[in-house]
């Protein structure tokens, strides 16, 4: 762990340190929990307590950003709930435990961990992604023949993305949405495929997803956690850190999977087709540099396969490797 992880997590700490309430249990996730904070990072906060009523907040303590999620102490998953669907919880790998009271200890976090390191829990993943991908795929050719290509491309891109991360994992044994572009440097033609998709320069594809927020916010859509104008400094502080290190596909990457981020957690069920109607026909044409355009057949072709060949790969790796 980096002395910048640490300083963030003493920083974690202080911020609960004053809750009036014991009884509950607290965690860290994302660049902080893996040990690889760096000036860029925001504090990744997950909060389980008493209280039934489950809340997303984003702050600004000790000059630094918290993310904070709060859910009832029933929501954090058993072991017996990861077993069964540990590829639904991998988020509890990168995370560390920074408070534990009553029936819940430092102990059962380490279960949680050496369970997803062995090759059964990665069998069970992989055939928890390969049912994902294959039905992300099948829906985008049901949505294309509906002449929903908008959605279509949105879902095979969903199917691929699934299948990079899950490759990234079982031969990196990393989990970071970060890391998913780099790790796929060994398939050149794939990272050519993507750069196709997205027009925007870096400074459009901040300005876009940040014309789409106050949109959003004028509209009313609700989500307020998510299009807090704090995440506008989030995102630009991702943007500062992918262009020190010349990852200009990452951030346009990164860019277009925050907005799907926006889009399922405010069109409220709606097709991307009539979600976007609700825009101005500028900003309507911006997201298309964005990455949202309309998936042809040879699109979906050609993704799919993309995405069932990544799928080999990490069966590769799951074979490979014993326990990681």
């Amino acid at each position: 762990m980096n002395e910048r992880s640490r300083i963030l997590i003493e920083i974690a700490k202080e911020y609960i340190r004053d809750r009036k309430e014991k009884n509950f249990l607290a965690m860290v996730g994302g660049s902080v929990g893996r040990g690889e904070a760096d000036e860029f990072s925001d504090i990744d906060l997950a909060i389980y307590t008493t209280d039934p009523i489950s809340s997303k907040a984003s702050l600004k303590y000790k000059n630094e950003i918290l993310q904070i999620e709060k859910q009832p102490l029933d929501y954090y998953p058993s072991l017996k709930e990861i077993e069964t669907n540990p590829w639904s919880h991998r988020y509890l790998l990168e995370s560390k435990l920074i408070h534990t009271a009553g029936k819940y200890h430092p102990h059962d976090k380490s279960k949680i961990d050496a369970f997803c390191k062995t090759k059964s829990c990665r069998q069970i993943m992989y055939d928890e992604v390969s049912k994902l991908v294959e039905g992300r795929i099948e829906h985008a050719y049901i949505r294309f023949k509906a002449n929903k290509k908008f959605t279509a491309m949105i879902a095979i891109l969903g199917a691929w993305a699934e299948a990079a991360l899950l490759f990234q994992f079982f031969s990196t044994g990393s989990l970071a949405t970060g890391s998913i572009i780099p790790s796929l440097r060994p398939f050149p033609s794939q990272l050519t495929c993507l750069k196709t998709v997205f027009r925007a320069s870096a400074t459009q594809s901040h300005n876009v997803l940040r014309e789409v927020r106050a949109e959003l916010r004028k509209q009313g859509s609700g989500f307020t956690f998510g299009i807090a104008p704090i995440q506008d400094e989030l995102h630009e502080k991702k943007m500062r850190r992918l262009m020190k290190n010349n990852e200009e596909l990452n951030l346009y990457w990164q860019t277009y999977s925050e907005m799907v981020w926006l889009f399922f957690e405010t069109a409220k069920g709606e097709s991307f087709e009539s979600y976007r109607e609700k825009f101005p026909s500028a900003l309507k044409a911006d997201l298309e540099l964005l990455g949202f355009v309309e998936a042809g057949e040879g699109d979906l072709k050609e993704w799919g396969q993309m995405a069932l060949e990544l799928l080999k790969y990490a069966e590769i790796a799951l074979e490979e490797k014993n326990d990681l």
